[in-house]
C-alpha cells in the first residue's frame, strides 16, 4: 500500500532531523558547519570520508547514504566517529575531489596558491 502524503512528509521530516543530528555529532558543539570554510547553511553541508574511499565504502554497504553509515558507526562505537568523517560544504567537498592536490579552493586561496 502506498504511503499517504502525511506519511511521506513525516518520513522526510524524520530523515532531515536525523541528518542534522548527525551533522552536529560530527561537526562538534553548536550548529553544524563546514570544517574548512565555516559554511553553516545545513542544506549545503555534506559528509566527507577523511581518508577518501567514500564511494567504495558506500558500495560495500549496499549504496547506503553516508549519513546511514555514520550513524551505524556511532552505534557500533558508542560515540560519533569524528576521526573517520568530516562535515564539509558541497563546494569544499567537490573541490577536494577534483583538485590535483586534494585541497579545496578555500585552502588554496588562504595559502595564496593559484587555482
Amino acid at each position: 500500500m502506498p504511503l499517504t502524503p502525511e506519511q511521506v512528509e513525516r518520513r522526510r521530516r524524520n530523515q532531515e532531523k536525523r541528518r542534522v543530528e548527525t551533522l552536529r555529532g560530527i561537526s562538534g558543539p553548536g550548529d553544524p558547519r563546514c570544517e574548512c570554510c565555516g559554511e553553516d547553511r545545513v542544506w549545503s553541508l555534506t559528509f566527507d570520508h577523511r581518508d577518501g574511499g567514500g564511494n567504495e565504502h558506500r558500495r560495500a554497504h549496499g549504496n547506503a547514504p553516508t549519513v546511514v553509515l555514520v550513524r551505524r558507526d556511532r552505534k557500533r562505537l558508542g560515540r560519533w566517529p569524528i576521526e573517520t568523517y568530516a562535515v564539509l560544504c558541497a563546494t569544499c567537498n567537490h573541490g577536494r575531489r577534483v583538485s590535483r592536490d586534494g585541497r579545496c579552493p578555500h585552502e588554496r586561496e588562504r595559502e595564496g596558491v593559484n587555482q
